[in-house]
Formats: structure tokens, C-alpha cells, sequence
């Protein structure tokens, strides 16, 4: 039965957000209690009122569809920036009941309502709410014997199963008309899905292209700043590479960083080494999103045309030309604007990897110098002197009796 799978799927999504919630430290067992008790309550009245035909087509309604997404996105959004931001309403939102989990749990209530002998919609919903509470406290019981959930950890359940219970919503917009789920259904809800992902795959397609502009931007007073840096090098390996010469230059980008860093930490030689680290692990970071970039390009490209490519089949074989030519269009402008965008990050990418590795290793090679020299220059500081050690050995000792005994002679 499709509209026994929705309600399957639902309810075992939010129960394992709630055994995560329950298996915490201390758990919020009154208030989760309360706010169950009152939801079901409130169901199973409504359930009374309601049949099951009327409620599917709430779902159905793409108004309605709309309002519940959005609802399943703003509690996602609630407690992934309230957790990082370590914020103490996290653990009410986390108990905050989302629509598919309304609706599926309504539908265990109507479950109940039709095959027991409860006749009012109320003391069927006070039903569920005892199973449910039951099976998601024993189930927390059995959690808690292996490993106890975190804050973290149930917040983070909590933000994935409002994020992932959107996928229910398309499940009942593609469903039959009868109660059976056929090959015909799994076509319209994939159909459906791949359909979403049109909007957000042209929106980022136009942001990896405006990316793409500004990384370019950037490569290009990087270029101009590299290419002052080079020539400094240059005059600086002319003679000696002094600390004192290598202060007096004009340097831009990193290469200013690393002299303000040389004149900042110049008696800390671990703080110079962990600066030159970061910048090394800055730069790698660049690189491999650059890389990520290149690759993310042309599949955006390809999957911007595959979408439009299906609708634009369907229009030629039913004859309307400027259908199929619209979404053509849309097809082959994302393809181009993607490939345009990976093939610009790569090159530039293979380019800064070049430059970086050769500037690095400048970096390096004049970190090691000076303190080498530093630690020579610390060595012969507490070195003695020639005239001391004589004076010590067991020679210096001998030449100073035999010049007592030549004097008393």
C-alpha cells in the first residue's frame, strides 16, 4: 500500500530522531512526553473529521507542499546554525514536531482508529502516543547499554531527518490513484525528483560561473604580486640572503606575511614554523578547491541538460517545436557555462600548484637559513675561548710549572 509505505518511512525516520534525543545524558522525558501526548491527542481528534482520502490530498495540494518543505527546511536551518553557534533553544527545536512526522503519525492514529474498537479519535491518539513513547524509550534503554547519544548527535539526527523527510513529500505528489505502488509510480516519483533539481542545478551553475569570474580576478593580481615577489627574490639571492636585506624588500601576498610573522615571533622559531605551516596548508586548500570546482563544472553542465533534454523529447513527439527548442536552449547555455567554469578552474589550478610549490619551498629554504645561522651564532657565543681551554688542559698546566722552575733557577 503506497500510503502505508509514506506513513512506514515517516514514522521510522522521526522515531530514530527521537531514540537519539531520549538516549542524551539527561533527556528531556517530561517535556517530550507532554509534546507527544498533546500532538497525538490533537491527531487523533482531528482523524474523527478527517479521512484518510481528504488528508492525502492536503499532500497533494503543491501549496501545501510548498509550505511543508519550507517548514522542514527552516527547522534544519534552526538547528544546524543553533548547534553551531552551541545556542540552548537547540533542544526545544529538536523536540519540535515537523510536518511529515504530523502527518505520518496521523495516519498511525487513523490506523488505529479503524482496526481496534476505540470509538473516539482522541483515546486512539492517547493509544499511539503509549506505543510510541514505549518503543522509543525501550529503544533508547537499548542505545543508552551500547553508547549514549550527545547534544551534538541528536541535533544532528534531528537536522538530517527534517532535511531527508522532504523526500516523503514527492513520494505522495507522484502516487497513484489506487493504493498499489507499480513501476508506473517509481517513473513519476523519479520523473518528479529529477525535476527539482532543475532550479537548484541552473542557480548553481550561474554561481559556479560568477566563482569561476572571481577566482579568475583573483589569479591575476595574484600574478602581478608573484611577479613582484620573483623579482625580489631575485635581487635578494644576488648577494647574501640576509634576514636584514629580506627585511628591506618590498613584498606583497604571503611573502609580507611571512616577513611580518619573521619580525613578530623572531625569538620563537616554533611560532615561524607553524605560520609557515598554516600557509602551506592555506594554499593547499586553494588548490583542491579549485580542483573541486573543476569537476563540479561540467557535471552541473551535464546535469543541467539531461533534465531539460527529457521534456524536450516529450515536446517533439507530440509535435511542439518551441517547447523542444526552449528546453534545448536551457540545456546546451548550463553545459556551456559549466564546462566554461571547470575548464577556467582547472587551468588555474595546475597553474597556482606551479607557483606555489616553487614559493613554498623559497619560504622554507630561507627559514632554515637563518636559523641556522642563528644557532651557529648561538654556538660560538657560548663557546670558550682559545686561551681558556690552554689554561685548563693538562699542557697549559705543565708549560706553567716549567716557567716557575726557570724563574727560581
Amino acid at each position: 500500500m503506497n500510503w502505508q509505505l509514506l506513513i512506514g518511512v515517516g514514522l521510522s525516520v522521526f522515531l530514530w530522531r527521537d531514540v537519539c534525543l531520549l538516549a542524551a545524558p539527561k533527556p528531556p522525558w517530561r517535556i517530550y512526553a507532554g509534546i507527544q501526548v498533546a500532538v497525538f491527542a490533537g491527531l487523533g481528534w482531528i482523524a474523527e473529521t478527517v479521512s484518510r482520502e481528504e488528508a492525502f490530498g492536503l499532500l497533494r495540494d503543491v501549496r501545501i507542499a510548498a509550505v511543508a518543505a519550507a517548514a522542514h527546511l527552516v527547522l534544519w536551518g534552526l538547528l544546524f546554525f543553533g548547534q553551531r553557534r552551541k545556542a540552548g533553544w537547540v533542544r526545544m527545536v529538536a523536540l519540535a514536531p515537523a510536518p511529515m512526522f504530523l502527518f505520518a503519525a496521523g495516519g498511525l492514529v487513523w490506523s488505529v482508529l479503524q482496526r481496534t474498537g476505540i470509538s473516539t479519535g482522541v483515546a486512539a491518539g492517547l493509544v499511539a502516543a503509549g506505543g510510541w513513547l514505549a518503543a522509543a524509550g525501550l529503544l533508547a534503554v537499548l542505545k543508552k547499554r551500547w553508547t549514549a547519544s550527545t547534544p551534538e548527535s541528536y541535533t544532528d539526527f534531528a537536522a538530517a531527518s527534517n532535511l531527508t523527510a522532504i523526500l516523503l513529500i514527492p513520494l505522495e505528489q507522484t502516487a497513484a490513484s489506487g493504493d498499489t505502488m507499480n513501476i508506473h509510480t517509481i517513473h513519476d516519483l523519479l520523473y518528479f525528483l529529477s525535476n527539482l533539481f532543475l532550479l537548484p542545478t541552473l542557480l548553481g551553475t550561474l554561481a559556479a560561473f560568477a566563482w569561476c569570474t572571481y577566482v579568475a580576478g583573483q589569479f591575476l593580481s595574484e600574478a602581478a604580486d608573484r611577479r613582484a615577489n620573483r623579482r625580489q627574490l631575485g635581487e635578494l639571492f644576488s648577494g647574501p640572503p640576509s634576514e636584514a636585506r629580506f627585511r628591506e624588500k618590498a613584498w606583497r601576498g604571503y611573502f609580507a606575511g611571512f616577513r611580518h610573522a619573521r619580525e613578530e615571533h623572531a625569538e620563537f622559531p616554533a611560532m615561524l614554523d607553524k605560520h609557515v605551516a598554516d600557509l602551506e596548508h592555506r594554499l593547499t586548500g586553494r588548490i583542491e578547491r579549485l580542483g573541486i570546482m573543476a569537476k563540479v563544472g561540467p557535471m552541473l553542465g551535464l546535469i543541467g541538460t539531461l533534465i531539460p533534454l527529457q521534456p524536450a523529447l516529450a515536446g517533439l513527439a507530440r509535435g511542439d517545436v518551441q517547447a523542444m527548442g526552449a528546453n534545448l536552449q536551457i540545456g546546451f547555455t548550463t553545459t556551456v557555462l559549466g564546462l566554461i567554469a571547470g575548464g577556467t578552474c582547472y587551468a588555474i589550478s595546475v597553474i597556482l600548484r606551479h607557483w606555489y610549490q616553487q614559493d613554498l619551498t623559497d619560504i622554507h629554504f630561507l627559514n632554515a637559513l637563518w636559523a641556522e645561522r642563528e644557532g651557529s651564532a648561538s654556538d660560538a657565543s657560548i663557546q670558550p675561548n682559545a686561551a681558556g681551554l690552554a689554561a685548563v688542559n693538562g699542557d697549559g698546566l705543565a708549560a706553567g710549572r716549567e716557567a716557575i722552575r726557570g724563574a727560581g733557577r
